[in-house]
């Protein structure tokens, strides 16, 4: 038994209406949500229901777009970074960078940086936009589709994670581990656990606000 089930039930017991419990509690801090609930399974002595959590159109699609400028912005992002890397430490050993064009590669440079300009402020905005609507509306924290999204966004980067640690023990045993090899694996490694990260995070605090 909580400490807030055992006040109500010592309050009862000494004859205090619930209208006065709930206001004694409330002045003392408690959520108007926590108290009304548990208030109303010791009266009613029957678990409490709880809404069905359903998205709407608008939260569909700020989700869909929020989670499709974060994995865009991701992947340009590797890209670029790869592509940097090998252009600033070129590997003689592959033969077939000598037969790329100098001037597509650094096309297909430009448009992944231009890709992450535009995506990633975007991302910015609609995270924020989701912030700001779950502050006003807790429920649209919990819809189905955003935590699909969550645990999906989790969920690739720790297999990205994994693939790397993987990768990285194979190149070992293989005696090809070489440094550009650790610094391509490193960048991986840093993004996906910054997100991986930051989601939990975030799954936590909206627990929190949801609660």
């Amino acid at each position: 038994m909580t400490e807030l089930e055992d006040f109500i039930r010592q309050a009862r017991t000494h004859g205090m209406d619930p209208g006065t419990i709930r206001m004694v509690l409330l002045a003392a801090g408690w959520k108007d949500a926590d108290v009304a609930e548990t208030l109303a399974r010791q009266t009613l002595d029957l678990p409490i229901p709880r809404p069905r959590r359903t998205a709407g159109a608008w939260d569909v699609f700020r989700n869909l777009l929020t989670f499709g400028l974060l994995f865009a912005t991701l992947v340009h992002a590797v890209i670029l970074g790869f592509g940097i890397l090998d252009r600033l430490f070129p590997d003689p050993a592959n033969f077939q960078a000598w037969n790329i064009d100098p001037e597509e590669n650094l096309s297909g440079l430009r448009f992944s940086l231009a890709t992450v300009v535009v995506t990633f402020p975007l991302f910015l905005v609609f995270s924020r936009l989701g912030l700001l609507e779950g502050e006003r509306r807790p429920e649209s924290l919990q819809t189905p589709v955003r935590r699909f999204f969550l645990w999906l966004t989790l969920l690739v980067a720790a297999v990205t994670v994994l693939g790397n640690l993987i990768a990285l023990l194979f190149f070992f045993f293989e005696g090809q581990l070489q440094g550009l090899t650790l610094v391509k694996m490193g960048l991986l490694l840093v993004l996906a656990l910054s997100v991986f990260a930051y989601y939990r995070l975030v799954m936590r605090l909206e627990e929190q606000v949801a609660q």
